[in-house]
């Protein structure tokens, strides 16, 4: 599967090659749903699940279903860290190459979105960039305005 820059309406072809195969897919999932619902067998996202390791599958790109995707071993957390601090060191595109060649993809990605997320929300909570003060000036400038704003209502009252 290649990885290439997409425009935003190509949301099919990031897995597909183009939109007819994306559609076939679609088609075979939902005959793939219809079958599974007369079982009772699995739930929807399972079998969604299901086909797209299958389309990975074919794409040469080996992926393991996960069932629980919130439990994740220790070494998948010390691998996102490590990849946390090669995206701030090398930068994003190194650590995302690394994670693509790791055995814990695409799991890895996963934990590295939240490694990393946490890890800029606590660098603009500690430089207090997220908070605002305005200036002195600015809030003389509103009280001012409300004065003025307070003295032509007097004004105008009193001239009845």
């Amino acid at each position: 599967m290649s990885v290439e820059r997409r425009i935003g309406g190509e949301r099919e072809s990031l897995i597909f090659r183009d939109p007819e195969h994306a559609n076939e897919f679609q088609e075979s999932f939902e005959r793939r749903v219809q079958h599974e619902s007369m079982k009772g067998a699995k739930r929807e996202r399972e079998l969604m699940g299901d086909e797209l390791v299958k389309v990975f599958e074919q794409e040469g790109v080996g992926v393991t279903p996960v069932r629980e995707p919130w439990e994740h071993s220790q070494e998948e957390h010390q691998e996102a860290q490590h990849l946390v601090d090669v995206a701030f060191s090398s930068g994003l595109d190194a650590a995302l190459k690394q994670a693509h060649e790791s055995a814990h993809f695409p799991r890895n990605i996963d934990l590295l979105h939240d490694a990393l997320t946490g890890a800029l929300y606590d660098a603009v909570v500690v430089s207090r960039v997220n908070t605002h003060h305005p200036s002195p000036l600015v809030l003389v400038g509103i009280l001012g305005i409300f004065i003025g704003v307070l003295m032509a209502i007097v004004i105008f009252v009193y001239s009845l």
